[in-house]
This record gives structure tokens, sequence and C-alpha cells, in this order.
């Protein structure tokens, strides 16, 4: 497993950072002309323009865990990315830190689980009762009242914007080793593993997309599939091999109380040429469009003829799912 980077501090190289920036200039700039454009007008708001913009949400913490909030965000377009920074208040340095954040609705409801952790090297599997997608790095141990900053995603989107957020369960890494760990594994989601290197499919009639709910085993295997909405020709040629294709998925299986369990996860799947990819970006928090609270993004690109790769949440999964490397730094 490829090793990625989580800042200490600093996050030049956030994967979802550039956009934010150019999200939060463009919505200044709406802002700044908003103001001049409207005389009598002393108050506006920036998100108004963009609700997939980067935002601040709460987010809670036993505090005999010994760390601080020190700001929580998060940036839905496209997945679900969280930021997270904390102060260590432990009096003691730490060598590394995992933890589950439970993402709420209104009603209290988990929206899905992403997983956050840092670490020195050689000290991941000390805490490896986490699994984040993102797995990061630290360049040195965390000292008293020092910040430490870590993103996690599950590759899952939301069409609802969480409410609130909730730490559910913390490991602490300290010197030799030595782990406390506060409160036992309590749920993940599952998040895709490894898929056929190639899916190849002669050029035919496909819908633009379709929404596919798949049951996943305890096993990480793929058990069931049901078509959403779309019943139009469901079984011409190009979905039977999609189907096929996604028989053959392998997972990291979702937990529920320390145990794997058996688990379902909608995809959105679109087909497109390889040169329209990504295309226009879009806010899956419009209330119009009618899709599921939380799905997957996943992208059939065709390379050339009837050969295409896979993105999933914007990664490449054609074979292994391949995770970013960010790299870390320092204040």
């Amino acid at each position: 497993m490829e090793l990625f980077g989580v800042t200490k501090t600093g996050r030049k190289n956030h994967p979802d950072q550039l956009s934010s920036q150019n999200l939060r200039l463009k919505n200044y700039l709406l802002g700044c002309c908003a103001v001049l454009l409207s005389p009598g007008l002393v108050e506006f708001n920036f998100q108004a323009s963009d609700p997939c913009a980067r935002r601040e949400i709460p987010i809670k913490i036993n505090p005999e865990w010994g760390f601080e909030i020190v700001a929580h965000y998060i940036s839905p377009r496209d997945r679900l990315t969280g930021e997270l920074v904390l102060r260590n208040r432990t009096g003691r340095t730490i060598y590394g830190v995992a933890l589950s954040v439970d993402y709420l609705e209104s009603r209290n409801s988990v929206l899905l689980t992403v997983q956050y952790l840092a670490a020195v090297k050689g000290a991941k599997n000390s805490l490896n009762s986490i699994r984040p997608f993102f797995l990061g790095r630290l360049n040195q141990p965390i000292s008293p009242n020092e910040n430490i900053s870590l993103f996690g995603t599950n590759l899952m989107a939301v069409s609802v914007m969480p409410a609130q957020a909730k730490i559910s369960q913390m490991l602490i890494l300290f010197r030799d080793d030595a782990v406390i760990q506060f409160e036992p594994p309590t749920r993940s989601d599952a998040i895709l593993v490894e898929t056929p290197e190639q899916f190849d499919v002669a050029p035919g009639p496909r819908p633009k997309e379709i929404f596919l709910r798949v049951g996943i085993g305890a096993d990480g295997q793929v058990e069931q599939q049901d078509l959403l909405g779309l019943q139009k020709n469901p079984d011409n040629h190009f979905l039977q091999r999609l189907r096929a294709h996604v028989g053959e998925w392998i997972f990291s299986p979702a937990f529920r109380g320390g145990f794997t369990v058996k688990s379902e996860l909608v995809l959105r799947i679109r087909f497109r040429n390889l040169e329209a990819y990504p295309g226009p970006m879009e806010c899956p928090l419009d209330s119009t469009l009618g899709r599921p609270e939380a799905f997957v993004n996943v992208d059939y690109l065709r390379i050339e003829g009837g050969r295409w790769t896979l993105m999933y949440g914007g990664y490449s999964a054609s074979g292994r799912l391949i995770r970013p490397v960010v790299s870390s730094s320092r204040n």
C-alpha cells in the first residue's frame, strides 16, 4: 500500500485544495460585484452562490480524549472530503493518531463515516483498526500543544449536506508503540480495493448514466446488483457486460461494532469518452437531481474502440484503486 501525506500544519498539496481556492476566489469576486451593483446592499453571503464550496461544520469530540478541535472543513463536490485540525492537549508527544468521524444529517442519522490517520514512518501497523483512504505520514512526532492536520474521504458523494459530525473512535500512538484507544471500532463504509484491469465491450447502445445498487458481502465480494430507476433495455449486451465487470470488484468490507458485515453502496455510473473527462463539475447537493443521500461517482472512460478504463470517486481504479500521494510539511 502506498503511503499518503497528511500535513502537520501546511496543506499545499491537498487533493481538493486548488479547486477550493478557485471557488473561494470566485465567491469573493461575485460578492464584490454584488456590492458594486447594489448601492444599498451592506450584507451578502459568499456561500449562497455555490452550495458545494468548502465550508466549516460543527464537530464533537470527547474532551477527555486529550485533543482540542481547531478547525473542521468539508468539501462535498464529487466526493465528500474532510479536513480536520486538532491540537495536542495530552501533555505527551504523539507519534500517530487515527480516528473515525461520523457525518450526520439533520435527523442525527449517519450519512457516512470517514476515517483519518497520520503517523510517523513505521508506526502505521499499530493503528490498523482504522482503515483510511488517505494514509498520512508525519515528518516528526507531534509535541504537546502542537497542531496536527488530517485529511479523509471514503470517496462517497452526498446529496444532503451533513449538519454536524462526531468523532466516534480514536487511537493515539505514543513512544514505543504504546497505543491508547478511546471507544472500540463502531462503523466504517465499504471501499473499493480492486477491479479487473480492463473492461472491453464493443461500441453500441448504452445509457448516459445509471444508478446501480451493489450488495457487498462481509468478505468484500459483490453479491447482488440492482438497477435503480432506469429499466429501459436492462438486458442489452452493454449492461450485461457491465454487470459482469462490477461482479468481479473486490471491496474492503464495511464494519459495524468491530465486525465485517454485509452492506450496500449506490454507484452512479457514467459512460464517456476519455477526452471528455472530467467535464463540468457538478454539485451533488442540487435537490432537483433526485439522487440518493450517499453514492459513489463511477466513470467508465472509453479509450478506443471497445476498451474502457475506470475512475472510482475520482481516482483511477482499473486494477487496484490508485490512491493519491500528498507530501507532508510543518509550520
